[in-house]
């Protein structure tokens, strides 16, 4: 049966690292061919929760991919899965402001046409729970994983999140919002 590993290794000075751990008992589900983290980065949050998005296939004969998040307490020595996100998605980049975490995830398809505006989810609770899918008013190809980052300095008066993906058809004419 197919399947997919999660492994996790670490250091504490970036050159010396520890040998592989696998997270799969853990957190993900054995009916799952393919649970794997982003692409991307994960976070640690400010109250010290280390968080990475992870996406799922079903399985089925139609593939249904979903995003939760895995997150660790206890500087990495154990690992929680969140519930999926309500709606169809996959790769996520994940970053907080305000004291509020904001997922941003690939929602289109492969099809080459996937347009739409670029949705969003929010966690008051440091990335346990997730709310519904909000529109962020911007058109984006929808077909491609986007980066977020929060700017560390004010604009406006206002803390920004930038954001990262492309503008056109087929991964082109990537822009900054």
């Amino acid at each position: 049966f197919p399947t997919s590993y999660l492994w996790l290794v670490t250091s504490e000075d970036g050159t010396d690292w520890s040998a592989p751990r696998i997270l799969n008992a853990q957190v993900k589900n054995s009916s799952e061919t393919f649970y794997g983290v982003g692409p991307g980065r994960g976070l640690v949050t400010s109250s010290g929760r280390i968080i990475f998005p992870c996406y799922r296939h079903s399985g089925s004969f139609i593939p249904q991919e979903r995003t939760s998040f895995i997150y660790s307490d206890d500087h990495g020595q154990t690992w929680r899965r969140t519930e999926d996100l309500s709606q169809t998605s996959s790769e996520t980049a994940v970053t907080e402001a305000d004291g509020r975490l904001y997922a941003f995830t690939r929602t289109g398809s492969s099809a080459l046409s996937d347009r739409s505006a670029l949705t969003y989810y929010t966690s008051s609770d440091n990335g346990t729970s997730w709310s519904g899918r909000m529109d962020a008013s911007i058109d984006t190809w929808t077909a491609c994983q986007m980066s977020a980052i929060t700017y560390t300095e004010k604009i406006d008066g206002r803390t920004a999140i930038i954001l990262s993906a492309p503008s056109g058809s087929k991964r082109t004419n990537g822009r900054i919002y």
